[in-house]
């Protein structure tokens, strides 16, 4: 489980953290074998953080550390990762990154992932499977290009919102 706010301690490192993935696999006090350094440079080449391994995460930007919590999950080798708003507080160069590298951890290497998003538009490319919540607790489930219209946007968020196409892409939007 990927937390929206996540904490590390002040001096730990990119690749001491990612570390922590393997602690399941672990008796208490043991040592890191072979696989354990296996898989915590594979997710580390997996999330693009090769270049900054060896520095604090405090000194990362926000979109580094986000791929740092989510190679600490790789590194657990867990079959079902859940994502609550991975791309919350990020540019939106960093909230590309995040998305492309759900969608390779989902499709290139089979991962299910499990994501809390808010933004409606994110879902178009990236999920198979959309589930919304109504304002009365009921539930909305289907995939979202055949899920998502003005009926569909307005029962969920209850704010008239419409659907455009940018570039041949649905989007979202509303006007003020």
């Amino acid at each position: 489980m990927v937390w929206q706010h996540n904490t590390a301690p002040y001096d730990i490192t990119v690749r001491q953290l990612v570390a922590f993935g393997r602690v399941p696999h672990k008796h208490h006090f043991q040592a890191l074998t072979q696989a354990d350094e296996a898989a915590i440079d594979e997710a580390i080449e997996i999330c693009d953080l090769r270049e900054v391994a060896e520095r604090r995460v405090r000194e990362l930007s926000g979109g580094q550390q986000q791929r740092v919590w989510i190679a600490l999950g790789l590194a657990q080798q867990t079959p079902i990762m859940f994502l609550d708003e991975p791309t919350t507080f990020l540019d939106v160069r960093y909230q590309v990154m995040i998305l492309r590298l759900i969608r390779k951890l989902n499709r290139d290497l089979g991962l299910t992932v499990v994501l809390i998003l808010h933004d409606i538009n994110q879902s178009f490319d990236l999920c198979d499977e959309l589930i919304a919540l109504r304002p009365d607790g009921g539930l909305v489930q289907g995939c979202p290009r055949d899920l998502v219209n003005e009926t569909f946007l307005y029962e969920v968020y209850n704010t008239d919102l419409h659907i455009g196409q940018v570039e041949g892409q649905d989007v979202v939007f509303t006007t003020l």
